[in-house]
């Protein structure tokens, strides 16, 4: 084959995101690659014919960094008009503290330090979104020289404010098992990581008051009355003073519908139980042809959390986020 076409760096990045999930994203964006012996052998053939330009991989591999294997805040600001009225003025401010203006570009690579590093932000008549990323490292065992390696990982946070509807989210990526956030301990905390990036938010809209997205509503009604969209895996409720019931299906199959659950559910004439914590799948069987395929999500109510899983393209997202939503407002 001809001299390397694609940079180093790009193809650490697809393999970062996952080849498989990239294969998919160019799929769902109906690109055909000449056959090769592996991925990145399709690409430099579809570089040398003009199939693929480097901007088509940088948009699938920001895509999937935003809405692949996420941890997900969701937030409401209790002033949209504070929201509108104080934009120009935050922005502003973000401008002075990262010395970036308003871009349009989400493709901006940027390498990380250890510590939170600003990457972007855009901005238009929908929305505000800012990227931070950091190197975290994971271990690695070295068997033969009895220690550990640290291995490099990036990780991306995304703030996303839409200007609207007050609507907002803190995406996370999992942490490493060793960053700088560290707890009284002095060691690596998830906790502690996400928390930074909680008071960032906060400090970078301090004019703007934003609360939980409240999921207690959504939980319950999906445990009770989403019985044909929502394929339930695993349901975790309150049942009495505190007192949790776990129910689970290994298999791909309604949890609702075992014995045991339907036997505990009789008990609850009075639909008191709490619905804590729950996963499964909206099944695109019945996503009016808005998923190819079943979009898993777990949903937290307590922390107003949602977790999807890798190779989540940004369309899959944004039905799961819609029909969350949509039952909020409906209930």
């Amino acid at each position: 084959m001809a001299k390397q076409i694609l940079p180093d760096n790009l193809i650490a990045n697809i393999k970062a995101v996952g080849a498989g999930t990239f294969t998919a994203w160019l799929a769902e964006n109906e690109f055909t690659l000449p056959k090769a012996e592996n991925l990145f052998e399709s690409l430099e053939l579809a570089f040398e014919d003009g199939t693929m330009q480097i901007s088509d991989i940088l948009s699938g591999i920001s895509e999937l960094e935003e809405n692949s294997d996420k941890n997900i805040f969701l937030f409401q600001t209790k002033s949209l008009k504070k929201l509108i009225t104080d934009q120009k003025e935050i922005l502003k401010e973000i401008k002075k503290e990262y010395g970036y203006a308003p871009s349009t570009d989400a493709t901006i690579r940027v390498t990380p330090g250890d510590g939170p590093t600003f990457v972007y932000m855009t901005v238009d008549q929908d929305e505000i979104k800012m990227k931070f990323a950091e190197t975290h490292y994971d271990k690695e065992d070295d068997l033969a020289n009895d220690r550990y390696i640290r291995v490099p990982r990036i990780v991306n946070v995304f703030f996303i404010v839409e200007l609207k509807s007050g609507f907002a989210q803190i995406r996370f990526d999992a942490p490493g098992q060793i960053h700088t956030h560290r707890n009284d301990q002095s060691k690596s905390s998830e906790v502690v990581y996400q928390n930074y990036y909680k008071d960032l938010f906060v400090k970078l809209f301090p004019t703007v008051p934003f609360e939980q997205f409240s999921l207690t509503g959504v939980a319950n009604y999906i445990r009770l009355k989403e019985k044909e969209r929502f394929l339930m895996q695993k349901l975790v409720s309150t049942v009495s003073e505190g007192v949790k019931q776990t129910h689970s299906n290994p298999r791909k199959k309604d949890v609702r519908f075992i014995k045991e659950l339907i036997g505990a559910a009789a008990t609850d004439d009075k639909n008191e139980w709490l619905t804590e914590d729950i996963s499964g799948y909206w099944l695109a069987s019945h996503s009016q042809g808005q998923l190819k395929r079943d979009l898993f999500m777990r949903i937290y109510r307590r922390d107003s959390e949602i977790r999807v899983l890798r190779g989540c393209l940004k369309k899959e997202l944004d039905y799961g986020i819609s029909q969350i939503r949509e039952i909020q407002a409906s209930i």
